[in-house]
């Protein structure tokens, strides 16, 4: 990869997304560098990351990583809390719907999952 890209650590067999708008007329011999300046990089789109673990990489990298390989099974009352929390906040974008109602269903729905 160059340009803006090339910083990116990517290896042969890696999964890669590119996401955007930009010039991918050569793209096929594998010159993204016109794709570069109006599109996006996305390697590895199947592995998760949450937010906070992208805001603590600015303060250590080294330490997110290890986070990461030596992490807990996640079973914890705030892992489980923040789940149902994120679930909720899910329905609620995928309905388009902010009504207290809904909100109380949907709490309901994940409380059932979790259980």
């Amino acid at each position: 990869l160059e340009g803006l890209w090339a910083d990116t650590r990517v290896a042969v067999g890696d999964h890669v997304v590119v996401i955007g708008t930009g010039d991918f007329s050569k793209a096929k011999s594998g010159d993204f560098s016109k794709a570069a300046h109006s599109s996006q990089l996305v390697v590895h789109p199947d592995r998760f990351l949450s937010a906070s673990r992208i805001s603590e990489s600015f303060r250590c990298v080294r330490s997110t990583v290890l986070g990461e390989l030596v992490r807990d099974n996640d079973t914890g009352e705030s892992a489980v809390v923040g789940k149902m929390v994120h679930t909720v906040f899910q329905a609620m974008l995928a309905e388009r719907n902010q009504s207290r109602a809904f909100i109380e269903k949907a709490a309901t729905h994940a409380v059932s999952l979790e259980v």
